[in-house]
Parts: structure tokens; sequence; C-alpha cells
């Protein structure tokens, strides 16, 4: 029989992937994405923007988006 233990699994694999949503702080869709995130326990984590503050910035420029919200998922 073959037994694997938690040293035998990419540490990757171990843990659980984060998610940040980026919105601004009245925003009903960003609103529904939380219901969903809650409803089905993942956990999550909200940073409101504004235009032209350095998360605005990111998600523009860098992620290249232009409405929100935009749901980002990170592996640790």
């Amino acid at each position: 029989m073959n037994t694997a233990t938690t040293r035998d699994i990419p540490r990757t694999a171990r843990s659980e992937p984060r998610i940040t949503i980026y919105g601004p702080k009245e925003c009903p869709n960003c609103g529904q994405a939380m219901v969903f995130f809650d409803r089905n326990s993942i956990a999550y984590t909200k940073i409101c923007i504004e235009a032209g503050d350095t998360d605005h910035r990111y998600i523009t420029e860098e992620l290249g988006y232009a409405a929100a919200p935009v749901n980002r998922g990170h592996q640790p």
C-alpha cells in the first residue's frame, strides 16, 4: 500500500489559493462576487479602489482591466 504525506505534495497544492477582489466601495458586482465566495466558503480579501490610486493603476495599467470587480487568484 502506498501512503503519501504532506511532504510528498508540492507546497502549492497543500495551500489554499488566495483571492483578492478589487473594486470601488459601492460596487454591486463586487457584492455579488462576495456573496458567491461566502456561500461557497471561499476566503477572499476586498480592496476598495478609487480612480488614480495605486491599486486602481495596478488593475488598469498592469493587468489591463477596465471594469469592476477584478477577482485575482494567488497561489502562495
